[in-house]
């Protein structure tokens, strides 16, 4: 006799997706920032690897699709307030929209300053062409605001500044983020400039960018 397994619903399917995200994104912050492995995951969340990779070929992919929501979750909170007020908003009050997301969940930089050496490099063509696409998206979106907000401002200039700001904002978070033992040394060895306070200036830098560029 033989038994028939019952098929999955697609329902189900996003169930268990949605459940391998969300459970990778939690270990990836318990970490600080290093990938966890396939069994990691999947034992968290109470599977087997073999599930894991019916839905995702390597951890890099789940990874990659993780970081393009909390990339588009960024964009949407920026984007929003800007679109609202359409050439209300100064250089200023824009670069407080656009950081006060990142100040307030910096895991989105831990993952984007590993986005192309950790994730992108580890990932097939398919899945990166996807994202690479996502990311124009996004870009040409916030193009199309700032072309709307500033006169004068191309579309393609739009996008442009956002890719100069979005990259600044990451560089600066590297750049002033210390695992606890290299920040005691920072401070014991008073070198506290290499180790500026990143809401206050990453504000100020995005603030300067926007003036200097519309």
């Amino acid at each position: 006799m033989v038994i028939k397994k019952r098929a999955i619903s697609e329902e189900d399917k996003l169930k268990r997706r949605t459940k391998i995200l969300n459970t990778a994104w939690r270990l990836f912050k318990q970490k600080g920032g290093l990938l966890p492995t396939v069994s990691g995951i999947a034992g968290k969340a109470g599977m087997s690897k073999g599930t894991v990779y019916l839905y995702f070929k390597t951890k890099e992919e789940i990874f990659l699709v993780l970081y393009l929501q909390k990339v588009a979750e960024w964009f949407e909170s920026s984007i929003a307030p800007v679109k609202e007020r359409k050439g209300q908003l100064t250089a200023e009050e824009i670069a407080r929209v656009f950081t006060n997301h990142v100040i307030k969940n910096p895991d989105v930089l831990m993952m984007s300053s590993i986005a192309k050496s950790v994730i992108e490099e580890n990932i097939g063509d398919e899945a990166l062409i996807r994202a690479k696409i996502a990311s124009a998206g996004l870009l040409k979106a916030s193009g199309e605001i700032f072309s709307a907000s500033f006169p004068g401002t191309s579309k393609e200039k739009g996008a442009e500044i956002t890719l100069w700001i979005i990259s600044l904002i990451t560089g600066l978070w590297q750049f002033a983020s210390h695992p606890p033992h290299i920040s005691k040394i920072i401070k014991k060895q008073n070198l506290t400039v290499l180790e500026p306070d990143f809401a206050e200036s990453v504000t100020a830098a995005v603030a300067a960018l926007i003036r200097g560029s519309i």
